[in-house]
């Protein structure tokens, strides 16, 4: 009986620490569970919190520019040169983070007093390089008629290295009709006279540019590629080349040279004074510099229609 009584007293003893026990860890576990969020919360709080992204790194420095400047010597398809005004703007802000709409407006007074004009439009995508588009409406007018072009470019700028291809033509094929007839030459008896006309050019051109020295006080830039030319049965390809150099923040200095079949070689001089305008440089987006600079960085290609005059002789009666 002694040793049954024992038995029993341990087993109920037993029993209650067990009990007790279980009862302690049910609510250990439901203050520990409490106290840790469940997938679901983690979920809602993540779309609740978006990534953030610093509001002052969406806006990029000067993206306005007004300019100045003079272009001195032949080119391709015009003669001596010419003196330009140009407006180029851009959002000052990134759309969508990576987006970069621009407007592009120049207004050339070619030497011989004939006037020219470009009005154009793009669109750039910021990333670790930058890519556009454009298109532009350009026109010229000579001492015998008015000439308009609409081309499109795509271009990829890189911190080194920077890729463009654009392609030009004429809203309508055009050529003047017959003008200057005069006295040429004679052949025995016979009498040879001539006149002239002129017209314009469906064309494309490419570049690669690279940059030089490009955190010195004198950046370099030197680019070259290929372009083609095709109008009134006459066809040529060419190749150019050009080194730019900014002087400072204001000044520009550029020349460059070409060679094709129909015009020869030309060369030229450049000169721009240039004021940037809009948000100033922020220095905790220092790491976004690169592509903001080339976001609102002047869209390079052949400005100037390109036309030809040709002469055709004729026997007099």
């Amino acid at each position: 009986m002694f040793n049954m009584r024992w038995v029993s007293c341990f087993a109920f003893t037993a029993s209650l620490s067990a009990i007790n026990l279980l009862s302690a860890g049910g609510y250990i576990s439901s203050v520990v569970t409490g106290l840790m969020p469940t997938p679901t919360e983690e979920i809602l709080k993540a779309k609740e919190e978006p990534p953030k992204v610093e509001p002052s790194c969406r806006r990029l420095p000067k993206s306005g520019r007004a300019e100045a400047s003079h272009t001195q010597g032949d080119g391709i398809g015009y003669r001596d040169g010419y003196t330009s005004l140009e407006f180029f703007g851009a959002s000052p802000y990134l759309l969508a983070d990576c987006l970069v709409p621009f407007i592009d407006l120049r207004a050339h007074l070619l030497n011989d007093g004939m006037p020219a004009g470009n009005a154009g439009a793009g669109l750039r995508y910021v990333r670790s390089r930058v890519w556009g588009i454009n298109a532009y409406y350009d026109y010229r007018k000579s001492h015998h008629r008015e000439y308009r072009q609409a081309s499109a470019g795509l271009e990829s700028l890189g911190k080194v290295w920077d890729f463009r291809i654009n392609g030009y033509l004429p809203v309508k094929a055009k050529r003047t009709g017959f003008y200057n007839t005069q006295f040429d030459h004679t052949e025995g008896t016979t009498l040879f006279f001539s006149k002239k006309y002129e017209f314009d050019f469906k064309a494309a051109n490419a570049e690669i540019g690279v940059h030089f020295k490009r955190d010195s006080y004198l950046p370099l830039y030197f680019a070259l590629g290929p372009y083609y030319l095709t109008g009134q049965g006459e066809t040529s390809w060419g190749g150019s080349l050009r080194l730019n150099c900014e002087l400072s923040s204001y000044f520009t200095l550029e020349g460059s040279t070409s060679y094709d079949s129909l015009f020869g070689w030309t060369g030229q001089g450049y000169l721009s004074l240039n004021v940037s305008f809009g948000f100033k440089k922020q220095k905790e987006c220092e790491r976004r510099r690169f592509p903001f600079a080339r976001a609102v960085q002047k869209v390079d290609r052949h400005e100037i229609i390109p036309i030809k005059t040709a002469k055709v002789l004729f026997v007099g009666h």
